[in-house]
């Protein structure tokens, strides 16, 4: 378990980094740079982050093309949202197979459902969360856990559930969500085979 975790952080910094380089960097050419700013205006990292965020927080079982009956107590997707310290990283996880990691320090991998081997990662996690769904509380804020902790949001129809953890705890097994967040782990180094 440790040395997952270990490989997950390494595979978060990495991203981080390589996705850290600003366009000025890219583009040496001021002017150019001015003018792709005009015709599409740079968000900031944060704003990116959260708009991502907020639009897999806010999907919803027909928009991935699943129909469920209103008020059905089935899990579609999950959005695990870890605080490492100054990066959280949300992982978002659907019923369609398709997942995306992203960071709040820019950076992330989008799009990971036409891999096969993401969307066997995706439906194991997603059967394994629907065992969880009975631990999670109902919520209608979705807020950023504080450091050191790990957030799951389950979206059903019938509204959004939060189940939280200690990292710690996560970490010496004594977690009760510890078969969760291996599988979110197992959507994580399936998308970083992709990327």
């Amino acid at each position: 378990m440790g040395y997952l975790i270990l490989g997950v952080l390494i595979i978060i910094v990495g991203i981080a980094i390589s996705s850290s380089i600003s366009p000025d960097k890219l583009n040496a050419n001021k002017e150019s740079v001015k003018e792709q700013a005009k015709v599409r205006p740079a968000k900031g990292r944060k704003d990116a982050y959260f708009d991502l965020r907020n639009m897999a927080l806010e999907m919803t079982a027909d928009k991935i093309g699943l129909a469920y009956d209103p008020g059905e107590l089935k899990v579609y997707g999950i959005i695990m949202d870890w605080n490492v310290g100054k990066t959280t990283v949300s992982l978002s996880s659907f019923a369609s197979g398709d997942a995306s990691m992203y960071l709040s320090t820019g950076g992330g991998i989008l799009g990971g459902g036409g891999h096969q081997n993401v969307r066997i990662a995706v439906f194991k996690y997603l059967k394994v969360g629907q065992g969880f769904l009975e631990k999670a509380m109902s919520v209608v804020e979705t807020p950023i856990p504080s450091n050191g902790e790990v957030y799951f949001y389950f979206l059903t129809p019938n509204g959004k559930y939060l189940g939280s953890s200690d990292m710690v705890e996560l970490e010496n097994g004594t977690s009760e969500w510890r078969l969760l967040f291996e599988e979110a782990n197992r959507v994580i180094s399936a998308l970083r085979v992709i990327s």
